[in-house]
Formats: C-alpha cells, sequence, structure tokens
C-alpha cells in the first residue's frame, strides 16, 4: 500500500516538473501561453498550487496576485509574439476575472473577520499591484492590433473596476 501511494506520487511530481520545465523557456515572459496546447497544464499547476499546497490565506492573496500578473505578461507576450487572437485574449480575460474576483471575495472576508492592520496592508497592496497592472495592459491595449482590443478593454474596466473595490475596503476600515 505505502508503495503505491509512494508511487503515485512519484508519478504525480513528475507530471508538474516536468510540466514547470516546460513553463520555464525562455521565449516568454508571462511563461506558456494561452495559445500552446499545454495551456490547460500550466493553469492546472497554478490550481494546485493556490488550492493544495497554500494554506495561508495571506499567501493565497500574494499569490493569486502574482498570478493576475502573469496573465498580464501573457497577454505581453501574445502582443510581442504577434499571436494575439479573440480566443487568446478571452482565455487570459477569464483567468484574471476569476483571479481578481476571487482576490477581492478574500479580501473582503478578512476584512469582515477582522479589522486589523495587516488586513488595510494586504489589501494597499491589491491596490497598488492592480494600480501597476492597468498601467501595464494600457501600454498593450495601445499596440493591439484592432480586433482584440475589445476583450482588451474589458479586461482593462475589470482591472479598474478591481482597483476600486480594493481602495473601497480602504476606506471601510
Amino acid at each position: 500500500m505505502i508503495k503505491l501511494i509512494l508511487l503515485g506520487l512519484a508519478i504525480f511530481g513528475a507530471f508538474f516538473v516536468g510540466t514547470a520545465y516546460y513553463v520555464g523557456e525562455d521565449t516568454a515572459t508571462g511563461g506558456v501561453g494561452p495559445d500552446s496546447i499545454t495551456y490547460f497544464l500550466d493553469t492546472a499547476a497554478e490550481w494546485v498550487e493556490l488550492n493544495v499546497l497554500t494554506r495561508d490565506e495571506t499567501k493565497k492573496v500574494e499569490l493569486k496576485l502574482k498570478l493576475m500578473q502573469e496573465r498580464l505578461d501573457e497577454l505581453s507576450d501574445l502582443e510581442r509574439l504577434q499571436k494575439m487572437s479573440q480566443e487568446n485574449v478571452e482565455k487570459v480575460k477569464a483567468g484574471y476575472t476569476k483571479l481578481a474576483d476571487d482576490v477581492i471575495a478574500s479580501l473582503k472576508q478578512k476584512a469582515s473577520d477582522a479589522a486589523d492592520a495587516q488586513a488595510k496592508a494586504l489589501a494597499q497592496r491589491a491596490s497598488a499591484v492592480v494600480a501597476k497592472q492597468q498601467e501595464s495592459l494600457t501600454l498593450i491595449l495601445e499596440k493591439a492590433p484592432d480586433s482584440v482590443k475589445g476583450p482588451l478593454q474589458d479586461v482593462l474596466s475589470i482591472t479598474q473596476n478591481a482597483y476600486q473595490r480594493a481602495v473601497d475596503i480602504i476606506k471601510a476600515q
């Protein structure tokens, strides 16, 4: 029985080490992009890291912020590599939206649990990160082809909404 468990863990580990090796390519700053057939492996590995390997809520929020930045890096890579398409932008938009909603929900939960200095600092950090992401996205939007400007504008409005919600949480404390 123990041998089966160890074998399962070894296979599980090999799967994610292989994914991490593939993700570590130098061609893209955002890792595997939505144009890759292995994009689902990249997002699956992120899900495992976020939901299985990370227990502390503060670290989860920080990881979600990091992943939000990765989604924007993926958009930047798509633009730089001239692989922007409606489908690719929608994949990134969906991932970014989910992460942004999760961050805001976590901040609200943390704020409702205890309006302490740590929750306020975390909300301020989230606000600062989202503000930087807005700047990055604006630069990407300026260079993007007209065919994908609509979805990119949607992502920008999501970041503006996330920023405003983070500011509202800070003000409420």
